[in-house]
């Protein structure tokens, strides 16, 4: 068993999701149920009040006790805040302070004493402590069960008829919310600066386009500063972000160094004007991929996927097909359905020879895989490779990546390249919980495949079927089409068509919308794939070269959240 199953929680499964993507497991709860959206118009406002509300929603429900272990929790960062004193008790020497904050809150009527401590029972005040980001530390009251106005929150203010010392006050749910994004923000960025240095390198090539005249030609301004000219040009031209044939320097740029390396703290950078907007947005990305990541994880999760399950009434005959056959040159273990049709059976009927000859069979199907193992890269796989009916599941062909199963439909082989597209994709990659696809080389193609399909998408004419389909609401919307798996699997298909490859395991053509065949895409593709495939294609051993090791099990379930699947088609051809 490669990978042991610890849990089959989706809060847990979710969590360890966001953490591989450097985001606060926390977030899941302050952003459930929201519709922030990455390219949303003043995004870093909408992320704040969407945070501070779901904080409010989420402090009122805890006592003193719980909230001090909050604290704790979200203070993982730059920013911290703890509570230094609970006067919820109303004790004589805190009244002052109380009746203070409560003022604050428009709750103190009078002065007197008694009322005081009903306050303090009622919206349980404390003192705080307070370190912003840059280091800067502050004490001032709050109050758990009341807010404070927002002009008077982290102001220092005064009792006039109790001659009080000045004490700063804050409402709590805003602290809180300033405490945890700061945090978070800086947590995401430390775990994707790559990424962020990437699309800063974006921005600044778009700034450039918009500065530039028609005497510059094809030039592109590069930084002064050797070293950061040097990293700038890294990522121009290991993305593809730009073709120029001269290139020349400009001071202009030099005054996104600091920026773009992050220097000093990585906080002061994320409220720059330069790197703010990329941040927030990228943040936003991010969850939103890991939280459409997870849900589909997650699908169905209490339904067990049959198609997984190896049948219990297999025939004698087929059973050893099972052991002995073209595609265990490249999978552990094979599972054939009843229904698929041998050469041999053909003879206990009554057919002509030329009836027989017109009809596939799975001998047939061998020699077509052999032919295209031949023609392209298929990893030896520990895991299974099954051909049976996917009626239930409406689907062509299904993989499963935590079991590495790779299943087709026996009215569908041409789904096959489709998820041996997935198969690369989860079993290539260098980690365990992310995929080829998630990594940042991938995500130039999945930039320019969203413009592409979205541009075939508005001119069509409204009311066909994929328009709708993909502004639909349905499973198979523009989301289901642009997660990088999709888009992998599909641009995957499209380099072994455009590389001449022609098999039964492929459509008989690739000219849907959702297959953007334009010159520019599909030369960016056949780059990437050539790349990656020079890569890896001699860390996979051999059937002959692998160490033995036990084959994949026949009858573990799996549950269907577990698949990524292709869409059946009408009027592929069948080989049974």
């Amino acid at each position: 068993m490669s990978k042991r199953i610890t849990t089959v929680s989706k809060k847990q499964l979710l969590n360890d999701n966001m953490e591989e993507a450097g985001l606060a497991v926390r977030m899941s709860d302050l952003l459930s149920n929201t519709r922030l959206k990455s390219d949303d118009e003043e995004l870093s406002s909408k992320l704040v009040s969407t945070v501070k509300r779901k904080m409010k929603k989420l402090i009122v429900k805890m006592d003193m006790e719980q909230l001090k272990e909050f604290t704790e929790e979200i203070s993982f960062g730059p920013s911290k805040i703890s509570i230094t004193e609970d006067m919820s008790e109303g004790k004589y020497n805190d009244i002052p302070k109380i009746q203070l904050i409560t003022a604050c809150a428009n709750k103190l009527k009078t002065l007197d004493i008694p009322h005081a401590k009903e306050l303090a029972n009622e919206y349980l005040p404390m003192e705080i402590c307070y370190e912003d980001k840059k280091g800067r530390e502050f004490t001032g009251l709050s109050l758990l069960l009341a807010p404070i106005n927002a002009k008077k929150h982290g102001n220092l203010r005064f009792l006039r008829n109790v001659g009080y010392e000045s004490r700063r006050v804050f409402d709590l749910a805003t602290l809180l919310t300033t405490v945890f994004l700061d945090n978070s923000l800086v947590k995401f960025v430390a775990a994707n600066v790559e990424t962020i240095q990437y699309l800063l390198v974006k921005k600044l090539l778009r700034k450039q386009s918009s500065m530039a005249t028609t005497d510059d030609g094809n030039v592109l301004y590069i930084p002064s500063s050797e070293d950061f000219a040097k990293d700038f040009l890294y990522y121009v031209e290991k993305y593809n972000l730009s073709t120029y044939e001269n290139s020349v320097k400009a001071k202009w740029l030099d005054s996104y160094e600091k920026n773009f390396y992050m220097e000093d703290e990585i906080s002061y950078h994320i409220d720059s004007p330069v790197l703010k907007d990329i941040v927030i947005s990228e943040f936003i990305h991010q969850y939103e991929h890991v939280k459409q990541k997870t849900e589909k994880q997650l699908e169905s999760r209490t339904d067990y996927a049959r198609s997984f399950q190896t049948k219990k009434q297999i025939s004698n005959k087929h059973k050893t097909a099972m052991t002995n056959n073209a595609f265990k040159s490249k999978y552990s273990y094979v599972e054939l359905d009843n229904e698929v049709l041998f050469r041999s059976d053909l003879y206990d009927t009554d057919l002509t020879e030329e009836e027989r000859t017109s009809i596939y069979t799975f001998e047939d199907l061998e020699d077509e895989f052999k032919k295209l193992s031949r023609e392209v890269f298929i990893p030896y796989s520990e895991g299974s490779f099954r051909i049976k009916r996917l009626g239930n599941l409406k689907a062509a062909g299904v993989f499963y990546p935590h079991a590495n199963a790779t299943i087709i439909d026996r009215e569908h082989p041409d789904s096959f390249c489709h998820e041996l597209g997935h198969q690369l994709d989860y079993t290539i990659s260098e980690s365990s919980h992310s995929t080829v696809s998630e990594a940042l080389e991938f995500r130039p193609i999945i930039e320019m495949y969203s413009r592409k399909v979205q541009q075939t998408v508005d001119d069509l004419p409204a009311g066909s079927d994929f328009k709708e389909l993909w502004n639909g609401k349905t499973k198979f919307n523009a989301s289901y089409f642009l997660q990088p798996t999709e888009v992998f699997a599909r641009s995957y298909e499209l380099y072994l068509w455009h590389k001449g490859i022609r098999s039964s395991f492929m459509k008989s053509a690739y000219s849907g919308p959702e297959y953007p065949n334009h010159d520019e895409y599909i030369a960016r593709i056949s780059l990437y794939f050539d790349n990656l495939f020079a890569r890896v294609e001699n860390s996979f051993p051999t059937v002959k070269e692998r160490k033995l090791r036990p084959a994949a099990s026949p009858s573990v379930n799996i549950r269907e959240e577990d698949l990524v699947y292709e869409m059946g088609e009408e009027g592929q051809m069948s080989l049974f």
